[in-house]
């Protein structure tokens, strides 16, 4: 695939076990010349949350932040 044309986006829960190890994924992603943007849902004021999104209380919110990066960033 090529990554290099096309934006992506990394959404962290705070309890994900990715958690230790998404800053490193996306640095590395940079560093091969993607275009990454990191969100860590607790920076957002969302705290805690686990892996699986959808079956979280806040699942609504991580959807509202992944659909406004979307119509930012994903032309047609």
């Amino acid at each position: 695939p090529d990554f290099e044309n096309s934006p992506i986006l990394i959404v962290e829960s705070e309890s994900s076990f990715y958690a230790p190890y998404n800053h490193c994924t996306t640095k590395y992603l940079q560093q091969a010349g993607v275009t990454v943007d990191y969100v860590r849902m607790q920076d957002q004021g969302f705290p805690g949350g686990g892996h699986m999104f959808m079956a979280e209380l806040d699942s609504d919110e991580v959807a509202r932040v992944a659909f406004e990066w979307i119509q930012t960033n994903v032309s047609e």
